[in-house]
């Protein structure tokens, strides 16, 4: 009788597994479906989807553009500095800066430390000239923060937080790196580095830039959209961080008006809750990304784009992002935990 028991327990058991190894099959189905429909016939870039350490959807476009080439990476370089300043440097987080490692303009009877830097809540203008009328601790959204305190890593000597980023970056086999330079010589450096366009008025125009040192914390890192994939799934499974430093990079510090709505924001990092998610985007003239992360499901999407728009009209530049964005946070919630191998990864035409 007993053995009957566990005999029924265990078809029973197995049965469950593949009624939801099954649904799961639909479910991914369903949104590699839902993607594609998604995409319009003038995409130009790498869309990458991602459960666990398994691809599951890729979609290129654009004349010479693989799964495998390299893009400015705009306002994701923030997270990437952040993971690699709380790396190095976590001691000094919450360490106030001396005085004359302070920006001339910033309050003597003010503390600024690393960690109101890297969540945008030093109290600084975004063109990082003085300070704003709330003052310290309300969100503030500037590239001078990063690229401040970046300066401040080897003051006189840029180079060298530069080479310690790029080794912190191949060490722990990121497909993403650190650069100065013009892009039109970078390209000639790095061959798999994308030429980048702006789109006025349904024209393209190829864009040349001068990438400085300090703008790789901000927004000039270049990478691949596996590069960027694989930092999320690292960062966020306890590869790249001590505990104690992820905790800090992931606890909500100020809150962020977007045009999702109200966000939290850590440290590089906004936080969106129901599902949880953690995210950026970026812009820079030449290219667009989008990162975003789901922790319960470690299911994550990477949007990569050498195309830039008109920031006069920021909801039609962003569309694109936002539809993504609701498309993968409805299927999100979805549970993914058994078995990521119910679709086969593959590029999709």
């Amino acid at each position: 009788m007993n053995t009957n028991k566990g005999l029924f327990k265990l078809i029973f058991s197995l049965s469950c597994l593949l009624f939801f190894s099954a649904a799961q099959a639909t479910k991914l189905t369903e949104l590699k479906s839902a993607l594609n429909a998604q995409i319009s016939p003038n995409f130009q870039g790498v869309i990458w989807v991602q459960h666990q350490d398994k691809q599951l959807f890729v979609k290129t476009a654009g004349e010479g553009i693989t799964k495998d080439s390299l893009f400015i990476l705009g306002s994701i370089s923030k997270p990437v500095f952040s993971s690699f300043y709380l790396s190095r440097h976590h001691a000094a987080l919450f360490s106030p800066l001396a005085t004359s490692l302070k920006p001339n303009f910033y309050p003597a009877e003010q503390s600024l430390t690393p960690a109101m830097l890297l969540s945008h809540t030093s109290g600084i203008n975004r063109p990082f000239t003085g300070m704003t009328s709330n003052g310290p601790g309300q969100f503030e959204y500037s590239n001078g923060n990063y690229q401040f305190l970046a300066n401040n890593l080897n003051p006189g000597d840029s180079a060298a937080w530069m080479s310690d980023l790029n080794q912190f970056l191949q060490s722990n086999g990121l497909d993403i790196q650190a650069a100065a330079g013009e892009t039109k010589t970078l390209r000639q450096t790095y061959p798999r580095l994308v030429q980048g366009f702006d789109e006025q008025a349904n024209q393209r125009e190829a864009v040349e830039s001068t990438i400085t040192t300090a703008s790789a914390a901000s927004g000039t890192l270049i990478g691949s959209a596996r590069g960027v994939a694989d930092f999320q799934q690292k960062l966020h499974t306890g590869q790249l961080l001590a505990d104690s430093a992820y905790q800090n990079m992931i606890t909500p510090v100020a809150l962020r008006q977007h045009r999702w709505g109200t966000l939290e924001y850590g440290l590089g990092l906004q936080i969106a809750q129901s599902p949880q998610e953690y995210s950026h985007s970026g812009y820079i003239p030449g290219f667009m990304s989008l990162m975003l992360y789901y922790p319960e499901t470690q299911l994550q999407l990477v949007l990569l784009q050498n195309v830039s728009g008109d920031l006069s009209n920021p909801e039609a530049v962003f569309a694109f992002q936002d539809e993504l964005r609701a498309l993968m946070r409805r299927y999100a919630s979805f549970s993914l935990h058994a078995n990521a191998d119910s679709i086969s990864p593959q590029q999709t035409p």
